[in-house]
């Protein structure tokens, strides 16, 4: 077990400094975001991959970016999630291309799913040290109005991340939400686990100073709904802090309940920095118990929500 999350490493850098880095592998999920594909064109690597989401669905046209510049592509079907496609690419560019490669992600373009999926078969191949891209927006288009996707499908377990939950629904069972900008995802989720002890998790520091307001006005929109809850305040770009702060409220509320074991479900709904870090606490510290990290799937993610780019960042990843 990792003793203190906050003790891996992470940097922020400038785009232009991107081209110093030497990666052997470099993946990222393709969008018209210019945060995404400036990453893509300035990070140092030696083979690099976009991967393409079905949720984007993206047209002939928006690919010819990708066929012009004749970098390899793998398209990721709807089908069981991309699950297969997915563990097909690890094997084959990663497992069998020999030990010791430097692996870098761009997390930017990646919807959480498959973000945390991916993290997942890395794990079961223990391939455990990798380093982590996060590129903040300068702000997104719509403000506290941006819609980031739609044509929502039942609520479930991400693959790789459903466990064994205990029979029963308790009093003491936990969710936990981080919560982002679409307050209906996080109005469904708490309906969801009507009867669980709820946290919310709010991205404090924000990626931008004025995140943090339209943040609150999203889910301030839909409280009597969430009913009772408490909120958690933990840095919305860093997913050590995330991870550390989760460990800290599970292990308070089991002390609180007398150690009995409870159902334990995590929601990842805010910035993908976040969404990292809710996968490398489940990763190192929840597998084989009654923790789910559930999800309400959608068919369809916007291609495009922000402006510019801010600060980027690099962390290094590291699971046990």
């Amino acid at each position: 077990m990792i003793s203190d999350y906050t003790y891996l490493y992470k940097t922020s850098c400038e785009l232009d400094a991107l081209g110093g880095e030497q990666y052997d592998v470099f993946l990222s999920a393709y969008t018209k975001e210019e945060r995404v594909k400036s990453v893509f064109v300035r990070l140092g690597a030696e083979k690099k991959y976009w991967f393409l989401l079905p949720e984007y669905h993206f047209s002939e046209t928006d690919l010819s970016e990708i066929k012009r510049s004749r970098t390899e592509a793998l398209a990721v079907g709807a089908k069981n999630r991309g699950v297969k496609e997915l563990k097909d690419f690890v094997e084959k560019y990663i497992c069998n291309t020999g030990s010791g490669l430097r692996i870098c992600i761009d997390s930017t373009g990646f919807i959480r799913p498959t973000l945390l999926f991916l993290m997942r078969l890395l794990h079961w191949y223990k391939i455990k040290k990798y380093d982590m891209i996060y590129s903040e927006p300068r702000y997104y288009k719509h403000r506290e109005e941006t819609a980031f996707s739609s044509k929502y499908t039942p609520i479930e377990p991400i693959y790789g991340f459903g466990g064994q939950h205990i029979n029963s629904v308790q009093d003491d069972d936990l969710l936990i939400i981080g919560a982002g900008y679409e307050e209906g995802l996080v109005r469904n989720i708490s309906e969801y686990k009507e009867s669980s002890k709820k946290k919310i998790i709010y991205g404090f520091p924000p990626l931008q100073a004025d995140m943090y307001q339209e943040n609150r006005l999203r889910i301030g929109k839909i409280s009597e709904s969430i009913g009772l809850y408490e909120e958690v305040l933990v840095s919305a770009s860093d997913p050590f802090a995330t991870a550390q702060s989760l460990r800290k409220i599970v292990q308070k509320h089991k002390e609180d309940n007398g150690n009995r074991e409870f159902n334990l479900d995590l929601s990842p709904l805010s910035t993908k920095a976040q969404t990292i870090g809710f996968g490398l606490y489940y990763i190192t510290e929840r597998l084989n118990s009654a923790t789910n990290i559930i999800f309400p799937f959608a068919e369809k993610y916007s291609q495009e929500t922000s402006e510019g780019i801010g600060r980027i960042w690099k962390y290094s990843i590291e699971t046990r």
